[in-house]
């Protein structure tokens, strides 16, 4: 009798240890998936946050692009106006638009040597915060 209890014993370990291996296997299986849903979701999420920022961007860009173009009609048309103004005071048009060329030659090399780095540096920070922050500040 003690032969058959030993046996007993012996194919009951036997099973336990397949039964081990089973879960162990779907244990295994399961962190898998679950690891898989985990990056999947990670991807959506930075996806999503790329797109959030990206539209964040371009909102900011077209409104910069709006204000650029009206400033710049504004500015087109106060040209024409101060060149004519300029030149009737003077008595001469060419003399009055050469006035406001050379006043746009001055604001050119202070812009070019003087104020072009921080000018960079301005707009920079502007987009970057409009990506971090979400908004332009």
């Amino acid at each position: 009798m003690s032969t058959s209890i030993g046996q007993q014993n012996d194919s009951g370990s036997a099973a336990h240890a397949a039964d081990e291996a089973i879960d162990l296997k779907t244990m295994v299986a399961e962190v898998a998936d679950e690891a898989k849903g985990y990056w999947d979701a990670q991807k959506a999420h930075a996806i999503l946050t790329l797109a959030e920022k990206g539209g964040n961007v371009m909102g900011s860009l077209l409104g910069l692009l709006l204000s650029t173009v009206a400033a710049l009609m504004f500015l087109a048309l106060f040209n024409v106006a101060a060149g004519l103004w300029i030149g009737h005071a003077l008595g001469s048009l060419a003399l009055g638009f050469s006035v406001v060329a050379a006043f746009y030659l001055l604001v050119f090399l202070i812009l070019q040597f003087w104020a072009g780095h921080a000018i960079r540096k301005a707009f920079t920070l502007y987009f970057a915060n409009a990506i971090y922050h979400g908004e332009e500040d």
